[in-house]
């Protein structure tokens, strides 16, 4: 998982690596680190969508100076 500022802002600030496997409850957290120095990390929390089991809810959480990084 890839997260940009926004769709005009191509820039990677963190990333995780989407290995995880949902729990019991359909829910999978996976960490995010920073990229390239940008002192972004935080997690992602995905979950299936209770309307339709098809799809996947994402939150992500991120937060600067998390990273030790200056």
């Amino acid at each position: 998982m890839v997260i940009a500022p926004g769709a005009s802002q191509a820039t990677p600030v963190a990333c995780g690596d989407l290995g995880s496997v949902a729990d019991d409850d359909a829910v999978a957290v996976i960490g995010l680190a920073a990229v390239d120095g940008s002192g972004f990390a935080g997690i992602a929390y995905l979950t299936s969508d209770p309307g339709n089991p098809a799809q996947t809810l994402a939150s992500v959480f991120l937060a600067e100076g998390m990273t030790g990084a200056e």
